[in-house]
């Protein structure tokens, strides 16, 4: 594995954003932005059978799946 980054899902943090907003104000609006749920990218480094190389950006969940296949 190349690198791991925990990002903040944009679309989420907006719409728990706005919603705080609606129900408790700005700080509703805090709140909402703090609990938007987390993503995580991976960014890993495959080498194929013909010794060519491959940089691959990923969610966590297709990584867990992909390294899961090739693990065996």
């Amino acid at each position: 594995m190349a690198n791991e980054d925990s990002i903040n899902n944009i679309k989420d943090a907006i719409g728990f954003g706005v919603a705080g907003a609606m129900l408790l104000g700005p700080i509703g609006a805090i709140a909402g932005f703090m609990l938007a749920g987390k993503e995580t990218e991976v960014t890993f480094l495959a080498t194929l059978k013909d010794d060519r190389k491959l940089l691959v950006a990923v969610d966590g969940n297709t990584f867990e799946e992909i390294s899961q296949k090739f693990a065996a």
